[in-house]
């Protein structure tokens, strides 16, 4: 693979409240699926007030760190968009919930313009007692299958998914 395209890069933001344990591991994760693309790179952490190392972790594995003083997913979500340096923005967790590392599956279909968004899909390999069986039975395939009808597609399989992936233009 090419080295990074200067024009083209991948911003990939990682929303955290105490994931010291975690977090090292998640950013070279996400290094190794950005480097597989031949992007450049950026990956920006915010702390949403961490009382743990998060941050010095983020930042010895030469992430950027914000701070999103609000707390809560949204706004830290709203700091790392508005602080993301390319428009290409993937969101993630910092628990080592998702593969980072292949990330060409979920941002494919932005690179070739057949898509705005992308979702990732947990269901595939869920594995046993990963969700409360009211939420994988019940709400998640209820909440599908109406964004399913509303946006007029087959691909929505998981809308609670943390996985995912956005063009900002």
């Amino acid at each position: 693979m090419m080295g990074p395209d200067p024009v083209r890069g991948i911003s990939v933001v990682l929303p955290c409240l105490n994931e010291e344990a975690s977090l090292g591991e998640v950013i070279e994760m996400a290094r190794r699926g950005i480097a597989r693309l031949g992007l450049a790179e950026d990956i920006v952490v915010v702390n949403n007030g961490s009382t743990d190392r998060s941050a010095q972790v983020a930042a010895e594995h030469g992430a950027r760190v914000v701070a999103e003083p609000q707390r809560g997913y949204g706004a830290a979500l709203r700091r790392g968009f508005g602080s993301a340096r390319y428009d290409l923005l993937v969101m993630g967790d910092a628990d080592l919930s998702y593969d980072l590392s292949d990330l060409s599956r979920l941002v494919a279909p932005l690179l070739d313009g057949s898509a705005d968004f992308v979702m990732g899909n947990r269901m595939r390999n869920i594995q046993p007692g990963a969700m409360p069986w009211l939420h994988r039975y019940v709400g998640n395939p209820l909440l599908s299958a109406i964004l399913r009808l509303l946006f007029r597609t087959r691909a929505v399989h998981d809308a609670h998914c943390g996985l995912r992936a956005i063009t900002r233009t």
